[in-house]
C-alpha cells in the first residue's frame, strides 16, 4: 500500500492560502479556467436560543434558530467587518472544506468543457451529474473520447496550483500577509496521454 503523498502536499498548500486569506479577512475564492467564480462563503455563527409564544401562553419545546446576514456585494467582507455588521470568517471550516471544494470546481470545469464539445460535435442529449456523463447510446462512443480528450487538455494546458496561488496573491492586500504565500507545488510526472487507454476513468 503507497501513500500519496502529492495529495497530501496539495491539501496542505490549500489549507495554507485559506489560512492567510483568513487573516486578511478575506473569503478564499477564485476563477475557474473557463472563468466561472468559486467562493468559499464560512463564518463563525451564533445561536439564539428563544422561546416563542402561542395564544399568549409560551411552548413547552425550545427552538434554536441560527441568525445570519448575506451580503454578496464587492467590498463586503471588508466593509462589514469594519462595522461588525456580520460574523468573522471561520478559519477552521474554511481550510477543512477547500480541497474538496477546489477538487469540486474542477470537476465541474471538465463537465463544463465536455458539455460545450459534445455540443460543438452534434450531440444534443446530455444528462450530466456531478462526474458522471450520460447520452443516448448512439453518441455514447463519441462522448466517450470526448470526456478523455477535455480532460488532458485541461490538465496540459493548464497549472491549478500556480494559478490558484497568482489568484490568491491578487486577492490578499496586506503585503506582510502576502509576503507568507508559500509557492505552488511541483508539478508530478503523471503520463495524462495514458488517459486515452482507459476503460474506465469515467463512465
Amino acid at each position: 500500500q503507497r501513500e500519496l503523498t502529492a495529495s497530501t502536499i496539495g491539501m496542505e498548500f490549500l489549507k495554507d492560502l485559506v489560512k492567510l486569506c483568513s487573516e486578511d479577512n478575506k473569503h478564499f475564492k477564485l476563477l475557474s479556467p473557463v472563468n466561472f467564480p468559486f467562493h468559499q462563503n464560512y463564518r463563525h455563527l451564533g445561536t439564539n436560543e428563544i422561546k416563542p409564544y402561542m395564544y399568549s401562553r409560551g411552548m413547552r419545546k425550545r427552538t434554536q434558530i441560527t441568525l445570519t446576514t448575506d451580503n454578496e456585494e464587492d467590498g463586503a467582507d471588508e466593509q462589514d467587518a469594519a462595522n461588525d455588521n456580520t460574523p468573522p470568517i471561520e478559519k477552521k471550516d474554511s481550510m477543512d472544506a477547500v480541497s474538496a471544494n477546489t477538487v469540486h470546481m474542477y470537476d465541474a470545469t471538465h463537465m463544463q468543457m465536455v458539455i460545450v464539445q459534445s455540443k460543438h460535435q452534434g450531440i444534443d442529449n446530455m444528462m450530466m451529474l456531478h462526474d458522471s456523463f450520460g447520452t443516448t447510446p448512439s453518441e455514447m462512443p463519441l462522448m466517450f473520447n470526448i470526456i478523455r480528450e477535455t480532460f488532458i487538455l485541461l490538465y496540459t494546458t493548464f497549472e491549478p496550483y500556480e494559478d490558484i496561488r497568482q489568484q490568491v496573491v491578487d486577492l490578499i492586500e496586506d503585503p506582510e500577509i502576502q509576503a507568507e504565500i508559500p509557492y505552488a507545488p511541483h508539478r508530478g510526472n503523471l503520463d495524462l496521454d495514458a488517459i486515452y487507454d482507459s476503460l474506465y476513468s469515467f463512465h
